[in-house]
């Protein structure tokens, strides 16, 4: 994916760090959030060889992606001299991803839909995307 693609499909983005110190002890805190989504839809002809049969396979797909990163950490200043300080930090960091995938599949032969449901996901719904053939 290019830059370009990434910006297009980004809906949400925060990033933002705090840092307080006291003396020789000190706290920090970053947190970044990102809400990417995009979606698809296709039609593919078959074909047997050269020749085109009259059959389409159409595909509607939907893909969103959350993403948390939280790190908290405390810092002590080991030394503090004029030209150079070196500090001790330890702390945790939370990690939340979350993907959600949506598609259906439909077919149509000579421009007619086939008879059934379309292909689903065999679990729950994980957004309201309304599914369609």
């Amino acid at each position: 994916m290019s830059r370009g693609d990434v910006l297009d499909a980004l809906n949400m983005y925060f990033a933002g760090t705090l840092e307080a110190k006291k003396g020789k002890f000190g706290v920090w805190t970053d947190v970044f959030y990102a809400d990417l989504g995009g979606d698809k839809t296709g039609v593919r002809q078959i074909n047997s060889g050269r020749i085109p049969l009259p059959v389409d396979i159409t595909s509607d797909v939907r893909l969103d992606l959350e993403a948390w990163i939280w790190t908290v950490a405390g810092t002590y200043n080991v030394v503090a001299e004029p030209d150079y300080s070196l500090d001790l930090v330890g702390g945790a960091r939370l990690l939340d991803l979350t993907a959600k995938l949506d598609y259906s599949f439909g077919a149509s032969v000579l421009g007619h839909p086939l008879g059934g449901a379309p292909v689903r996901p065999t679990g729950p719904k994980t957004s309201g995307m309304p599914w369609s053939a």
